[in-house]
């Protein structure tokens, strides 16, 4: 991240609360504030671009770096007023507050506070804290002479200990199978992790929420790098059956309770259960309608890219091109927001979606920009672009430019070593389709239909769906 960029990505990461609370912090004193005009402008940038925010608020540049200095100051000010009065600072402060009232000597004072406390440190899970508050509450009850009631603490003392001992260490697991993951090791070493006694338990057997968390981030990760997709849809939907049991994890993780049905959605669209697809978007829209107060705004705009690229792919696959245009301008209006490999998805399948509608001018020049990102991703769609544009060029009539097309193809094939039986023939039959006289493409073209009949194309058909275009084409001509 550019350093000119932090101020912007800072804005851009607060919650609405976190916004709402700012703009009452700043309210505190009276007249115009310059920063907050300039908060106002930076909170709808994309993309830091000091120029336009000097002309928008006409500020010279010096005034601007400033304003941007200041307004940084007042933020950071605002938000660590804000962690002070959220409910997991509260609560410690609440422990604070306790100990020090049994420091001088006020224990039934102390005891009241904890009594308020324990309940939503439990409901959060807030391991440590408890601990330290149940031994408060132990010191507290020795010193008022209730020894009758220290064993429920000890008990509580005790399951917490667990807790934060089992957290504790699927947290580390989760580590150890993002490293191996990352690191593209041998699934072999994925399931000596398996192996690990906590992970052979059911999550709904472990002692907390975060405990769950953690063993179903790491089966995730363990099915995902062995891309076995059908396991993958049948733990999302467990992931999601037990997050609606243990709705606290809405205020313990916010953020995991709607990535958990991100993981739904993809799961299910991966599989071609459509109708259970078209429930799981139904049901992610629903929530994004009004988002947990306790994301920020990035958390958000995350999760709305990834509903809205499941669900530009979703509508392309089943045909549905013109709704999935929509979804995929939004996409590519914010292109700049998103990294290579997100933006290459998205645009790969709105190049789709255009031929499809017989755009394939404004296809070309998608295709053309992919051919323009240096970044080595998205091996699994780079075979087809090329490819893609052959398809355009048979669409637009231009015969004369597919060999040479098919040419660079083989070429640029040969140099990244990819060798493709199903591409191989797709250039033997358009090339015939481009080379042959009027009289003879007619037949051609049926070649091709043929081949795709026999499935002698499959994997290429299913991810653009040639059948589907060559009988429009057809059609057409």
């Amino acid at each position: 991240m550019r350093k000119q960029d932090y101020l912007l990505q800072l804005i851009s990461s607060l919650s609405s609360n976190e916004k709402r609370y700012f703009k009452l912090f700043c309210g505190i004193q009276p007249g115009d504030k310059r920063y907050l005009r300039l908060f106002d402008a930076m909170e709808n940038m994309q993309v830091y671009n000091a120029e336009a925010l000097s002309s928008e608020l006409n500020l010279d540049s010096r005034q601007l770096k400033s304003d941007k200095y200041y307004l940084s100051t007042v933020l950071q000010r605002s938000l660590r007023n804000f962690e002070e009065e959220s409910e997991g600072t509260g609560l410690y402060k609440d422990f604070l507050n306790a100990a020090l009232l049994f420091k001088k000597n006020l224990p039934e004072f102390a005891l009241d506070m904890i009594d308020n406390t324990i309940p939503k440190a439990e409901y959060l899970e807030a391991h440590d804290l408890l601990l330290s508050v149940l031994k408060l509450k132990q010191d507290c009850l020795l010193r008022l002479g209730r020894f009758e009631e220290l064993d429920p603490i000890i008990t509580a003392m005790r399951k917490w200990s667990d807790a934060l001992i089992e957290f504790t260490e699927l947290s580390n697991l989760c580590g150890k199978f993002q490293k191996i993951e990352t690191g593209r090791k041998h699934a072999t070493e994925l399931e000596k992790l398996l192996r690990h006694p906590l992970m052979k338990k059911k999550p709904e057997n472990l002692l907390s929420v975060r405990a769950a968390t953690c063993w179903f981030h790491n089966m995730h990760r363990y099915y995902a790098f062995k891309e076995d997709y059908k396991k993958l849809l049948l733990l999302a939907r467990k992931v999601a059956a037990y997050y609606e049991e243990h709705l606290q994890i809405i205020d313990i993780s916010p953020k995991t309770y709607y990535y958990a049905y991100v993981g739904l959605l993809q799961g299910e669209v991966l599989s071609k259960n459509y109708p259970e697809t078209e429930k799981a978007l139904e049901k992610l829209e629903s929530l994004l309608i009004k988002p947990s107060k306790k994301l920020t705004s990035s958390e958000i705009e995350e999760i709305r890219f990834y509903e809205k690229d499941t669900k530009a792919y979703f509508l392309r696959i089943t045909g549905r091109h013109q709704e999935a245009i929509k979804v995929a301008e939004e996409l590519f209006a914010a292109k700049d927001a998103r990294t290579a490999y997100e933006r290459y998805g998205f645009i790969f399948g709105l190049a789709i979606s255009l031929i499809h509608l017989g755009r394939s001018k404004e296809a070309f020049d998608k295709l053309n920009e992919l051919l323009q990102m240096n970044e080595d991703v998205r091996s699994d769609f780079q075979k087809y672009v090329r490819p893609l544009l052959i398809v355009s060029q048979l669409d637009l009539g231009n015969f004369t430019l597919v060999p040479y097309l098919i040419k660079s193809t083989k070429a640029w094939m040969k140099r990244e070593k990819i060798s493709n039986p199903e591409i191989e023939l797709f250039f033997s039959l358009t090339y015939s389709i481009a080379n042959a006289n009027e009289s003879k493409r007619p037949k051609a073209w049926l070649n091709l239909k043929e081949a795709l009949e026999q499935d002698k194309l499959k994997a290429m058909n299913e991810e653009i769906n040639l059948t589907n275009w060559l009988a429009k084409r057809l059609k057409r001509h």
